[in-house]
């Protein structure tokens, strides 16, 4: 469908980049929606969850990351488009599931961003952040190397139900604007039919 549209038409529906950027991001939704769980072998049930749910917070983030190239959108400037989701509350389950904020305080000692410290702090603080600057924080940790279940003396369980809370909204967003961005196009061919499409499209 989308490799029917050209340059004119990817703008009118919000997008900066080509049909290639748009693949991209699909591919990576795609991919991190898909992972049900890491195989593992001599992990503790508890240990092998939460390096699940670190992977699926971490690939959900990269593409999440794809989506923002696609719509011309900096990383650092993401919170603009998520002023309409309630990020607050979002930012307080976090808070509960990190009590003593072991997991968090451990990903901010080793972030070198200063716009990854920064909201980090911020969220230490119980200060309002870019809840997706802690997600592209912990993703880098954990590419890195250096983030586990036990950072630093957190509970898996506890790591399980921060990663998947980061997980289940950036999806939302993902979901949300990649669908609000397509809705006027689908609306068109809806009601026009597909042979709108083919207008001047001797080109492609």
């Amino acid at each position: 469908m989308l490799e029917k549209l050209g340059p004119q038409r990817y703008e009118e529906i919000g997008f900066a980049k080509d049909i290639g950027f748009a693949n991209r991001f699909a591919a990576r939704y795609r991919f991190a929606t898909s992972i049900t769980q890491v195989e593992l072998k001599g992990y503790t049930e508890d240990t092998h969850a939460g390096y699940t749910a670190l992977a699926r917070a971490s690939f959900a983030y990269s593409a999440f990351d794809a989506l923002l190239d696609l719509v011309g959108v900096p990383y650092k400037d993401a919170s603009k488009i998520l002023q309409k989701y309630p990020t607050a509350r979002w930012l307080n389950q976090l808070r509960k599931h990190d009590p003593k904020q072991l997991f968090f305080e451990f990903v901010r000692q080793r972030v070198a961003g200063k716009h990854e410290t920064a909201n980090l702090e911020q969220f230490l603080k119980v200060q309002g952040c870019d809840i997706t600057a802690l997600a592209r924080s912990v993703r880098h940790i954990f590419f890195h190397g250096e983030l586990t279940p036990n950072a630093g003396g957190s509970l898996p369980q506890d790591v399980c139900r921060i990663c998947d809370c980061l997980f289940s909204n950036l999806v939302e967003v993902m979901d949300t604007e990649f669908s609000a961005r397509l809705a006027p196009f689908e609306e068109k061919r809806a009601a026009t039919g597909a042979k709108w499409m083919d207008v001047d499209d001797d080109d492609f």
